[in-house]
């Protein structure tokens, strides 16, 4: 069987109401920063990154629309800028969703990877 091939996503319609999980991954490193991560769709399109009960980030549906289109953002402290694509692919445990987000700073030392599944 071959591998599932991922369908990019120009709109965030799909992820409305979802939660994804996530761990973040350092430049130049394979080890995790922290606890599992949650991204969490409201029904209005928006959505927020919660580590625990705590909320780290909120992103309105207008920020979640500009991503989902190929756009960057700064990030909430305005120091790095944010990018994310996203994705919906079949696999094996059936239809599912996934955004890769990529966070680089000016300075090139605070970059980061997610994957959001």
């Amino acid at each position: 069987m071959p591998p599932p091939t991922a369908n990019r996503q120009y709109n965030s319609s799909m992820f409305v109401g979802k939660k994804l999980l996530s761990k973040r991954y350092e430049r130049g490193t394979c080890s995790e920063e922290g606890s599992r991560r949650v991204l969490e769709f409201d029904t209005n399109g928006g959505a927020r990154i919660r580590n625990g009960n705590t909320t780290e980030e909120t992103l309105s549906s207008n920020d979640i629309n500009q991503l989902a289109s190929g756009q960057s953002l700064p990030t909430v402290d305005k120091t790095a800028t944010r990018e994310m694509q996203f994705y919906w692919f079949r696999d094996s445990n059936g239809e599912r969703l996934a955004i890769q987000e990529i966070v680089y700073d000016a300075s090139n030392t605070k970059n980061y990877i997610r994957i959001w599944y």
